[in-house]
């Protein structure tokens, strides 16, 4: 069963958003807007009195400094626009880290915001899509916070829609497990939380028993034959 607070929030999450709209976070179960799981965080912004609004969520997590991550992301921008040449991309998602593993998504700096490229589908159609996201990433400090924020670029009364689901911090080396939260689905869900099991590479041959043991058997067979061979058996 998903599990969210009070205000809609997926656990293990925190939300921030800057006013001047009417914002709520709530779950969605319905089929084209989850990607995996039972639901997924949709983010709704309406009734935007100035431009510039942002909301979003944001998690703080222990990982191992200069380690290579894979950090994956899903997501949807639905609108009333949809992908019409009126939106001229007014609404948009962003992600970004902040190395000191502060709090306040204001602490980041703008160059720092990585703009998804996912465009908006129409807010009304069966057939929406779940959009990925990948990159690497190699943590500087012991400690990090993934921000993810909705952009309303353009004051506006009508409605938009952001979903997230299967968002994932995956360690590419030999890094140790991380949590993150892949989806709003509660910590009892299998989906929910995707462990870090890390990479090591393939086992090196002088320190496989399987090996040895062929080896063994190899030099055993040899020198049966060459016994026989010589002395006529």
């Amino acid at each position: 069963e998903a599990e969210f607070d009070d205000q809609g929030v997926a656990l293990d999450w925190a939300s921030f958003n800057n006013g001047s709209a009417v914002v709520s976070f709530s779950p969605v179960t319905a089929a084209p807007l989850v990607s995996s799981g039972e639901s997924a965080q949709r983010i709704s912004i309406a009734q935007a009195s100035q431009p510039d609004r942002y909301t979003g969520l944001y998690q703080q997590m222990e990982v191992v400094a200069n380690q290579p991550y894979t950090l994956t992301l899903h997501g949807q921008i639905r609108t009333g626009q949809g992908d019409t040449q009126a939106s001229s991309y007014g609404y948009r998602m962003q992600y970004a880290l902040d190395m000191a593993g502060g709090a306040d998504w204001r602490d980041v700096a703008a160059e720092n915001w990585v703009e998804l490229p996912w465009d908006e589908q129409p807010l009304d159609s069966p057939d929406v899509k779940y959009l990925p996201y990948t990159t690497v990433i190699t943590p500087t400090t012991d400690q990090v916070t993934l921000f993810v924020r909705t952009w309303n670029k353009w004051a506006d009364p009508g409605l938009a829609e952001y979903t997230l689901d299967d968002l994932g911090l995956v360690g590419v080396s030999s890094a140790p497990p991380v949590l993150i939260a892949a989806s709003p689905d509660g910590p009892d869900d299998g989906d929910a939380l995707i462990p870090v099991t890390g990479d090591n590479g393939p086992a090196s041959f002088l320190t496989d028993a399987r090996f040895w043991g062929a080896m063994l058997i190899l030099l055993l067979l040899s020198a049966s034959a060459i016994y026989r061979g010589r002395w006529g058996y």
